[in-house]
């Protein structure tokens, strides 16, 4: 099962929140105004990760190592909420559970490779808003903060991967759905905010639902854009068998499919 190596994998490398956290040494005053309503609203997406986890176990009831799998992605996803809630409190910023329970919400029900894709290219994203946080704050204990999560989203994105291959090994024509949600999520005509938890309506309750606008747009270089971008069609290049380092060339390559697949279709008619 893939869920007893992610277990091991992530066990073994998972940061701890009273021991890895310099709590005593916050520097309050190095935030910004504009910066602590920014945290606050990241903060209150990251109580999302329940509403995914119900879908998750709804819709991936037929596959039991996936099932498993999500114990251990939500409790760290669950963990990023508390570690920034706990932050805020040192800033003098408080979350009310009224707060949360608003923002509570049922996630459609989607296909499995629809959710499988869309999580991978939304980790990869969220690792790279992450990590432009933590180079655009001063404050140190934020940026450390804000780095371990960078670093834990990643290590999701390869997880939902190595899921995608399990079920590509076992049904290979599940790849032009695959490939079909990247494109779909990989659009230069996307909003530039894409992901999870804007297709699922998550931040629409917030007090600045367009806050990953500004993370995506002020404070994400172009550096770390292009590198995420750089290692995800590497990574879509992996399951497509052929390189692809373009939205261009991956529309292509889903143009040959529906072909060969036309084509198989006529024949075995």
């Amino acid at each position: 099962m893939h869920y007893e190596k992610h277990f091991s994998k992530l066990e073994k490398i998972r940061w701890r929140l009273e021991e890895d956290i310099d709590w005593d040494h916050i520097q309050p005053e190095l935030i910004k105004h504009d910066q602590k309503s920014l945290l606050r609203n990241i903060c209150m997406t990251e109580i999302g990760a329940l509403f995914a986890a119900e879908a998750f176990l709804r819709d991936f009831y037929d596959d039991i190592d996936f099932s498993c799998f999500v114990s251990v992605w939500y409790y760290e996803e669950m963990k990023h909420f508390l570690v920034l809630k706990r932050y805020l409190s040192h800033l003098g910023i408080s979350i009310g559970e009224g707060e949360l329970q608003h923002l509570r919400m049922s996630i459609p029900e989607s296909s499995q490779e629809t959710i499988l894709m869309v999580h991978f290219l939304s980790e990869h994203r969220l690792a790279a808003w992450y990590h432009g946080i933590s180079d655009w704050l001063e404050e140190p204990v934020g940026k450390n903060i804000f780095k371990r999560i960078a670093e834990d989203e990643l290590r999701h994105g390869q997880a939902y991967f190595d899921f995608i291959q399990k079920d590509l090994k076992q049904q290979p024509e599940h790849l032009i759905k695959y490939l079909k949600t990247a494109l779909f999520m990989l659009s230069p005509k996307a909003p530039a905010d894409i992901h999870a938890v804007t297709l699922t309506k998550t931040t629409e309750r917030l007090e600045n639902p367009d806050y990953i606008l500004y993370i995506e747009g002020t404070v994400v270089s172009d550096a770390v854009k292009q590198a995420t971008c750089k290692r995800i069609y590497a990574l879509l290049s992996i399951l497509a068998g052929t390189t692809l380092d373009s939205y261009a060339s991956l529309s292509n390559f889903i143009k040959s499919l529906k072909k060969t697949n036309r084509l198989a279709s006529s024949i075995a008619v």
